[in-house]
């Protein structure tokens, strides 16, 4: 009786040594792991609108959206919240760690702007691409507004939106975007509501429609910008595109635009993020192949700061030396119960 009580007390150690050992061994990798933090996170209330307060105002982490879906992710680290939150850490102009190249990170932003003009074409505002930041003005690195991911977006928007204007199936706002993109500053005799009203009558008619504003010679250059036919468009590109999309949207048939805006012709006449899947896969493809190049690279410490990694790499020593230790320590358990059973 006597073997068995003691036989019941080993045991019973044993498995509070085990369980002392796993709660260490959770602790210790959370300290060689630490959590790249998410900053702006925004509440639950603005789940299917845009940010509320403009673009963010640093090229540090973006804003970041509280929906599982967009905690989902090709791989551990490439959902579109886990590429928000790195920038600035990770990848990005202004990144602590630069782990991504230029290229890469070029290619991150490129894609964002694909994706997110996408879903404001869906939704019928450019504000979503204030999950981008615009220009910046840091004694470190210069971004003009120009240059800025924000720009480009909302520039990827208006490049269908506008069209889309001209054709009957938009709003106001966004001709009066398009003007300040285009005339906003200059000496322009064209003011913002003359001009909307002679875009609202449709592409192939604005610049007949501009003629009391406009001399006979500047007509023939409204035409290259403004074209009513392909064969005005001389061998501008993106007066084609110009034309191509607006009679894609006149018509309602996204297939008819072309190929590089035939996400956001979808899109748009559909209202739905449908058709922007393609931007996100590609996205999320793309940057779990950057971030698995630069975990290689960086020890699986993509993003960490010197610091930060010194202090993993000793954590994880740490980990090491006690999971050692603590092998020896149930070895020794185990020859006990061995002994005590009479198999040694």
């Amino acid at each position: 009786m006597r073997k068995w009580a003691v036989l019941a007390l080993v045991l019973f150690l044993a498995a509070a040594a085990l369980f002392q050992y796993a709660r260490r061994r959770d602790a210790l990798r959370k300290a060689a792991a630490p959590e790249l933090k998410r900053q702006n996170l925004l509440p639950a209330a603005l789940l299917a609108v845009p940010p509320v307060s403009g673009p963010p105002a640093t090229y540090g982490a973006l804003p970041t959206v509280k929906d599982i879906v967009y905690d989902r992710g090709s791989c551990s680290g490439g959902s579109v919240n886990d590429i928000l939150s790195s920038h600035g850490r990770i990848w990005g102009y202004a990144a602590s760690t630069r782990a991504f190249s230029p290229q890469e990170t070029e290619a991150v932003y490129r894609l964002l702007t694909s994706y997110f003009s996408c879903v404001g074409l869906a939704k019928k505002t450019p504000a979503y691409c204030d999950y981008l930041p615009a220009e910046s003005g840091d004694k470190d690195f210069a971004v003009p507004l120009p240059k800025s991911p924000n720009y480009k977006c909302r520039a990827a928007y208006l490049d269908v939106a506008f069209p889309g204007f001209t054709a009957g199936r938009g709003a106001g706002p966004d001709c009066l975007a398009f003007y300040g993109d285009n005339f906003g500053g200059s000496r322009s005799n064209i003011r913002s509501g003359d001009f909307c009203r002679a875009a609202a009558k449709g592409l192939e008619n604005l610049c007949g429609e501009l003629s009391g504003f406009i001399s006979k010679a500047d007509t023939q250059n409204c035409r290259r910008v403004f074209p009513a036919r392909q064969r005005d468009c001389g061998d501008s590109p993106g007066c084609f595109y110009r034309v191509g999309i607006y009679e894609a949207l006149k018509s309602g048939s996204a297939e008819a635009c072309p190929e590089d805006y035939r996400a956001g012709c979808g899109a748009y006449l559909a209202s739905s993020t449908e058709t922007c899947q393609g931007a996100l896969d590609a996205l999320g493809a793309a940057y779990c192949g950057y971030l698995a190049g630069a975990q290689k690279a960086y020890d699986n410490m993509a993003g960490y700061t010197p610091e930060e990694a010194q202090e993993a790499l000793a954590a994880k020593a740490e980990m090491e030396r006690r999971a050692v230790q603590q092998k020896k320590q149930d070895e020794e358990i185990n020859r006990r119960v061995r002994k005590m059973l009479g198999k040694e």
